[in-house]
């Protein structure tokens, strides 16, 4: 008697679908490994019930371990992180504010650990609530120490925040995409106009994330970009040539930057203009055009830089790529219900900023298509497990480390401290300040976190220098040419999450680095240069 662990019949494509259709297929997996010993079993099934004295224990197979399997730990650099974090916890560097100080030292030894992957990223992002509630790092509206017991409840959320319920929708339209093969039929269609070569088609896709980003959310422009590099990566690139790590680098960074685009386009942009109107007594506004008026030229100028960037970093050998795509049978109810599913989401998703009062965080409408999807049985349990579990923990992680920073003010408390030391100076230094600022925290605990925290202090810092809107724009735009981790942004996350056919993640956090840290200094250089000139002749 083999025992084997089948997906529920409901919830895959029904079997009475002609021979030409191409269902999807799910493999069979073992549920015990010693699947033999269970036959034997099966011969012997009227044999008498032996009591438990009567079993000999030294016949029963054990589970065999994999002898190839290593500790997946990296000694030095956790090392480096220990020493780091013990020296920064025991001097005393903040003795006024003690919740600053040790939030200070964990986010310096996660940065270290994220940065090394001393062990995998989403471990690290588990452990950071520990030391966050059993340090006393969490304040609460008095600033006091929260109780434990509270302090555990307002971490822990965090790792089912709505940020992560978009991530977990996002993952599951892709699975379906993926799944029913419309991910290919929209490559097919979006991409035959790129032809063969390589280049090209890195230019096409980055292009196409960046333009879709001028009208669409970021987020929405990824959900999408994604499900058509998909059947590329998978079937038309050969396994481990550079190009693989290329467009999906090229992937993350263009949706990224053109995050800065339009006010809907990230949710950092529209938290600026909501600080800018608050904190100018609703005196002042952003208008859209004028928004796109600094933002675009800018961004598009930092996607020419990434492209050349990548081409450099990832040298690949391949002249032609084909896209394989056999003939795909024709579309039925199922196709047409995945398609109007996620098409409608990604609608409420573009325009969830004005009907959120409504509506309520872009989080919750990304449930719709996780409810449509597993709830119909046109993805099964089995694809529920294939969701990238360890992307969505490492985003809680970080969310979970940017409330301990707000909530202990150490960004406050920096932020305070970079005012009062380019006080005096000219608003091209205080700008320049507080954008890399804002580039460093940016990468640590995502654009969109760092954003919240920090820009009603620096549109304070604005109003004073009676630059409000300059220093505020340009230093929101930074956050989105701040790519450095995995963490950074959504798109960043989406491509860190992509795996091949065996499970395997095609990029590591060096990738990130590598290509972030150029690509930040590059960013930095265009908006402190070409956004600065167009908002100061704006008058801003």
């Amino acid at each position: 008697m083999s025992v084997k662990l089948l997906s529920d019949s409901s919830s895959s494509p029904s079997s009475s679908s002609s021979e030409n259709d191409k269902e999807p297929k799910n493999e069979e997996t073992p549920l015990l490994e010693n699947s033999t010993d269970l036959e034997e079993d099966e011969n012997k099934e009227n044999a008498p019930v032996r009591s438990m004295s009567e079993i000999n224990l030294n016949s029963i197979k054990p589970k065999v371990v994999d002898e190839q399997q290593k500790l997946k730990v990296k000694p030095i650099p956790l090392a480096v992180a220990v020493v780091v974090f013990l020296i920064l916890y025991f001097i005393p560097i903040m003795k006024k504010e003690p919740a600053a100080h040790k939030c200070l030292a964990i986010l310096i030894f996660v940065t270290i650990m994220w940065a090394s992957e001393a062990i995998p990223l989403f471990v690290t992002s588990l452990f950071i609530p520990i030391p966050l509630v059993w340090f006393g790092v969490i304040l609460d509206s008095d600033g006091k120490v929260e109780e434990p017991l509270t302090s555990s409840r307002l971490v822990a959320g965090k790792f089912f925040d709505p940020v992560v319920l978009l991530f977990l929708g996002g993952f599951t339209i892709a699975q379906a995409l993926h799944k029913y093969e419309l991910s290919e039929r929209l490559a097919a269609f979006v991409l035959k106009k790129a032809g063969t070569n390589p280049k090209r088609i890195l230019a096409y896709v980055m292009f196409l994330g960046w333009f879709l980003s001028c009208w669409i959310s970021n987020v929405a422009s990824t959900v999408v970009c994604t499900s058509v590099l998909l059947p590329i990566i998978r079937n038309s690139i050969p396994h481990g040539d550079n190009f693989q790590k290329a467009i999906l680098i090229g992937n993350a960074f263009s949706n990224a930057i053109a995050g800065m685009n339009t006010l809907i386009a990230s949710p950092q942009n529209a938290i600026a203009l909501k600080v800018v109107q608050e904190v100018s007594k609703h005196k002042t506004s952003i208008g859209f055009l004028n928004w796109m008026g600094v933002a675009v030229p800018s961004s598009f100028l930092i996607c020419v830089a990434i492209y050349f960037i990548i081409l450099f970093m990832y040298p690949t050998k391949l002249k032609k790529i084909d896209l394989k795509i056999t003939k795909l049978p024709k579309m039925d109810y199922r196709h047409y219900i995945i398609l109007g599913t996620t098409i409608v989401t990604v609608l409420l998703m573009c325009v969830n900023s004005y009907i959120d009062k409504y509506v309520g965080d872009i989080g919750i409408t990304a449930l719709i298509p996780i409810v449509v999807f597993f709830g119909l049985g046109l993805l099964s349990n089995q694809d529920f497990g294939k969701l990238s579990w360890t992307v969505l923990l490492l985003i809680g992680g970080g969310l979970a480390l940017g409330y301990g920073v707000q909530s202990s003010k150490l960004l406050r408390l920096i932020a305070d401290g970079i005012g009062d030391g380019v006080e005096g100076q000219s608003i091209w230094v205080i700008c320049l300040a507080f954008m890399v600022f804002a580039a460093v925290i940016g990468s640590l605990i995502s654009s969109t976190v760092c954003a919240v925290i920090i820009l009603p202090v620096i549109a304070a810092v604005g109003l004073k220098y009676n630059h409000l809107v300059l220093l505020t724009v340009l230093v929101t735009v930074m956050t989105s040419g701040s790519t450095s981790l995995p963490i950074s942004s959504f798109p960043n996350s989406v491509s860190y999450a992509i795996q091949d056919h065996n499970g395997e993640q095609y990029l590591e956090t060096k990738d990130f680095l590598k290509n972030g840290l150029p690509v930040s200094f590059v960013s930095l250089f265009v908006i402190m240069s070409v956004g600065f000139g167009i908002c100061y002749g704006m008058g801003w």
